[in-house]
């Protein structure tokens, strides 16, 4: 069974709005404003050599992550 335009319009419109909340509660964490998130994201996170050594993973983790959505975006738009 096929799905109709207006299903597929509605579910990428419901995708493009979680994955931009998501984006943006991600930026928000990793301390990189998301009005410059093109500027800052090749950057890397800031400050990261002050973060204890442990963490450091778990960051850029969430830092990939965050790429990853962003491409996703692009795609769906």
């Amino acid at each position: 069974m096929a799905l109709s335009e207006n299903q597929i319009s509605t579910a990428k419109n419901e995708a493009l709005q979680y994955l931009e909340y998501s984006s943006y509660m991600l930026c928000l964490m990793l301390g990189i404003n998301p009005e410059n998130i093109d500027e800052e994201i090749d950057i890397g996170i800031p400050e990261l050599n002050s973060y204890a050594s442990d963490t450091v993973p778990q960051l850029e983790s969430a830092l990939n992550c965050l790429k990853k959505q962003l491409s996703i975006i692009d795609g769906i738009r």
